[in-house]
């Protein structure tokens, strides 16, 4: 759901209302944040992935269930060249050590995601909350942005 949205096979399991993390991991905010770079100068890519953290679930008075799991995003910020210079700010710069690279940055972000999973044949999965935080910044090396030799 994180990575493909509606267009993902398990989409009907999930209502969408007050579904609030879909708007900061969506097709519309990756679209969105690869609009505010230069593409002469670097380009964007996203992935997600669970995290290490197993998921932990609650059994709740109706046979249902509260689930948390945890998921971790990063988004790459490639350099398209080795005349480009990508300067970052604020938490990434502060976590990756270096406001300036030729290379690019590599940002990770760790949501908490919980969920109300209700009993069989009773509905959708319904989003309860969500906790999202950059947890790493780095800067990328020469061979991670595949510029020059």
């Amino acid at each position: 759901m994180i990575a493909k949205g509606d267009a993902s096979e398990h989409a009907e399991l999930f209502s969408a209302e007050n579904d609030l993390l879909r708007d900061l991991v969506d097709k519309d905010y990756r679209d969105g944040e690869q609009a505010k770079l230069d593409p002469e100068v670097a380009t964007m890519d996203f992935a997600y992935a669970a995290s290490s953290t197993p998921p932990i679930g609650i059994s709740t008075l109706d046979g249902g269930a509260i689930i948390a799991v945890s998921i971790t995003e990063r988004e790459t910020i490639t350099a398209v060249n080795d005349r480009s210079r990508i300067t970052m700010a604020g938490r990434t710069a502060a976590l990756a050590g270096v406001e300036t690279s030729a290379f690019g940055f590599e940002r990770t972000y760790t949501d908490q995601v919980l969920f109300y999973v209700p009993t069989a044949g009773s509905g959708g999965i319904i989003y309860l909350g969500a906790s999202q935080t950059m947890t790493d910044a780095r800067e990328l090396t020469q061979e991670e942005a595949n510029i020059g030799g």
